[in-house]
């Protein structure tokens, strides 16, 4: 059961730092007004009519039309066009600093779009402005960045180098919030080369100075990835035990997608000591969340888990009615290699049951799709 690449993307997807150094973000974080983009460019067309003086003595730094554009806005194609008006207002004027910022912010837009090469080359464009300027910090944002570009393009050998280059500088500059993050960075990538002691030394640092920062989420972050880390090592209590804390900052904090996650696995360590009926409960809950979401993937795959587990229970009747569900879903999603799994458990579903002419057919469905699309 491979539930790692939903978890981890999950993850990345949710946590926001409250720095401005990482490529994650908080949710509430948008544009403070599409509707000043016409606006915007007609100011934006002025800037040419201003000296560079005025425009840095009034502390405008290049910015558009007046308004704030924040990472973390849906619309990528306007934030990429933004830092674009803005980087050249910034090059025309000569202001370095100014120049350095649309880097990263252009490279963070990029990467929220998908295009992690030309991400890279914005985010080195950054470091080669902060390395001139000697602006550590800053060099610092840009090895973080950097690092996660290359972890999203699956290349963690230099995703591990970037990463190990924020933390030094994070540490060197005091920046604490920073430094945690770098170590939950580290850790992922650690988890995904399948190096989970180094994984859990480094979610343990993040841990504690989550705990030293008063950041709760930060916190939680590092409980569910603790108790990922342990469920690989197959050290189930643990994994328990950093997946209640996980549950209970979740609930705290109010985070639904977090709350689901937490039940789930939850669930697979439970099911993991065999003890059936508590997995079964948290699969249940994790089920409300993501069907009251909308999440027919996720939903499919609770239906998977429930099915393992009724058929742990010897309760074939009930696996063979959620495996059913599970395809009606698959159908739904075209997702071929959910449909053939699905069509495979139903045949030993059915096989339980001494229903023999069931069990031939969805075994003969399972084989043909598996033979049809070289699954």
């Amino acid at each position: 059961m491979d539930f790692h690449s939903n978890y981890h993307r999950s993850f990345r997807r949710m946590i926001g730092g409250n720095e401005y150094d990482t490529v994650y973000f908080k949710s509430d974080l948008s544009f403070h007004s599409l509707k000043g983009l016409k606006k915007g460019v007609n100011k934006f067309k002025r800037w040419f009519n201003i000296s560079p003086e005025e425009t840095v003595e009034n502390g405008s730094d290049g910015q558009v039309a007046g308004f704030t554009c924040l990472p973390g806005g849906k619309d990528t194609k306007f934030m990429i066009g933004y830092y674009e008006l803005e980087l050249s207002v910034n090059k025309r004027i000569g202001y370095k600093a100014g120049e350095g910022r649309d880097y990263d912010n252009l490279g963070i837009a990029l990467q929220m779009s998908g295009d992690f090469e030309q991400a890279i080359v914005c985010h080195k464009e950054h470091l080669n402005i902060a390395l001139e300027l000697k602006d550590r910090a800053g060099q610092g944002r840009a090895y973080g960045n950097l690092g996660t570009a290359y972890y999203s393009m699956n290349d963690m050998e230099q995703a591990v180098d970037f990463f190990k280059l924020n933390l030094s500088i994070s540490k060197e500059v005091g920046q604490r919030a920073s430094e945690g993050r770098a170590c939950s960075d580290l850790g992922l990538a650690h988890v995904t080369q399948g190096k989970f002691e180094e994984a859990e030394n480094y979610f343990k640092q993040h841990l504690d100075i989550a705990r030293e920062l008063g950041d709760r989420s930060g916190e939680g972050f590092a409980c569910g990835n603790l108790g990922l880390v342990y469920g690989y090592q197959e050290e189930f209590q643990k994994a328990l035990e950093y997946g209640e804390q996980f549950l209970s900052i979740a609930k705290e904090i109010g985070n639904r997608d977090w709350e689901g996650l937490a039940y789930k696995n939850l669930g697979l360590a439970y099911h993991n000591l065999s003890d059936i009926e508590h997995a079964i409960d948290y699969y249940k809950l994790h089920l409300s969340i993501v069907t009251e979401m909308g999440r027919r993937e996720e939903e499919q795959q609770v239906y998977t888990c429930l099915g393992d587990a009724y058929c742990g229970r010897r309760d074939f009747k009930q696996a063979a009615e959620c495996n059913r569900l599970s395809l009606n879903i698959a159908k739904e999603l075209r997702d071929r290699s959910g449909e053939a799994r699905a069509y495979g458990t139903l045949s030993d579903d059915y096989s339980y049951l001494n229903d023999y002419k069931q069990t031939v057919e969805y075994g003969t469905l399972n084989l043909t799709i598996f033979k049809t699309y070289q699954i």
